[in-house]
Order: structure tokens, then C-alpha cells, then sequence
């Protein structure tokens, strides 16, 4: 129900209820009016309670069917009223129920860059160990290349041949510390 028709529907409620206040003269039609506005049939009330005394005979010669439909007029009204104040609610709180409704979304997509996040530094964490193991390998053969030539040295005194003459490498030795170091340089790269 648009607030249009609630207006209208309430505007002749007040006219209904005005125009049957002035067949008994002793009312005042604007008090009444006022009274209506805020939602108080008082007057038409005690009409209807008096009407009531002799339902048949104020049906045919009465003012019952009048007051009755004022009634009707009341519980419309009302009802329009009570569907409002809801709709009136849900538009005041609509901000509320969008920013209500992005939250999981929003959870969603956090927990997804997370489980991401958490699997690519898994999986860039792994290149890094293996290629920390594979320099680890590189300077542990590069140091037992320099420390067999440092210990070929103290055996070309004793005159124990080990593969070095006079401290220095043998050429198969220079070569393989050459591509060890390069991988090394490779890989620090």
C-alpha cells in the first residue's frame, strides 16, 4: 500500500467520522476530527454501542450500517498503518542489510586469498630449500676439493701421492672447481 492511498484512505476516514459527528449537533466536528486523526472513534463508539441495544431496528431505521462502515473504514486504515510501519523499518535499515549481506562474500574471499597465499609461499619456499640444499652440496664439494689440494701439499712432503703435486690441484680438480663455482655464482644469481 503506497503512502498516497494511506493518506487518502485515512482523509476519509476523518470525513466519514466528521460527517456523522454533525448528525448529532452537540459534537464538535474539529475536536472529532483532531481525535480521528490520532486514531480515537470514541464518539462513533458510544453511537454503536447505543445502536447496538437493538441490532435489527437500528439496521433498518438506524445509524448502525453507517457506524458499522466507519468501523470497516478504522480496521483499513489500521491494517495500512501496521504494513507500513514495517516497510518504513526495512527501507531505513536498508544500508544495514547490504553491508549485512557483503560479509561473507568478504569472508570468503579473504579465506580463499589465504589458502592461495599459504600455497604459493609453500610452494616458492620449496624452490628456495632446494636450492639452498643444491648450494649447500656445490660449497661442500668445493671445500673438499680445496682441502684435498691443502692436504696434497702436507702429503708431498711425506711423499704420499694424492693426486696433487707441490699444494696445487690437478687439472681435472681446476676444471671441477671451476663449474662448481659457476653453479655457485648460478645459483646466488
Amino acid at each position: 500500500m503506497s503512502e498516497a492511498s494511506l493518506a487518502s484512505d485515512l482523509q476519509s476516514l476523518g470525513m466519514m467520522a466528521t460527517g456523522f459527528a454533525k448528525h448529532f449537533g452537540d459534537a464538535n466536528v474539529a475536536a472529532v476530527s483532531q481525535r480521528v486523526q490520532h486514531g480515537d472513534l470514541s464518539d462513533v463508539m458510544r453511537v454503536y454501542a447505543r445502536e447496538m441495544q437493538q441490532p435489527i431496528r437500528s439496521a433498518l431505521f438506524g445509524d448502525l450500517v453507517e457506524v458499522m462502515l466507519i468501523q470497516v473504514q478504522k480496521v483499513k486504515v489500521d491494517v495500512g498503518q501496521t504494513m507500513a510501519a514495517p516497510d518504513k523499518l526495512l527501507k531505513a535499515n536498508e544500508l544495514n542489510f547490504l553491508l549485512l549481506s557483503t560479509v561473507p562474500a568478504t569472508l570468503t574471499i579473504y579465506t580463499a586469498a589465504k589458502w592461495l597465499s599459504t600455497r604459493l609461499s609453500w610452494w616458492i619456499s620449496s624452490g628456495s630449500r632446494e636450492m639452498a640444499a643444491s648450494m649447500q652440496v656445490i660449497v661442500r664439494d668445493i671445500d673438499r676439493l680445496l682441502n684435498a689440494g691443502a692436504g696434497a701439499a702436507k702429503a708431498a712432503a711425506g711423499n704420499a701421492p694424492t693426486g696433487a703435486r707441490d699444494g696445487r690441484l690437478s687439472a681435472v680438480a681446476q676444471g671441477r672447481l671451476v663449474c662448481l663455482t659457476h653453479y655457485l655464482r648460478y645459483h646466488a644469481l
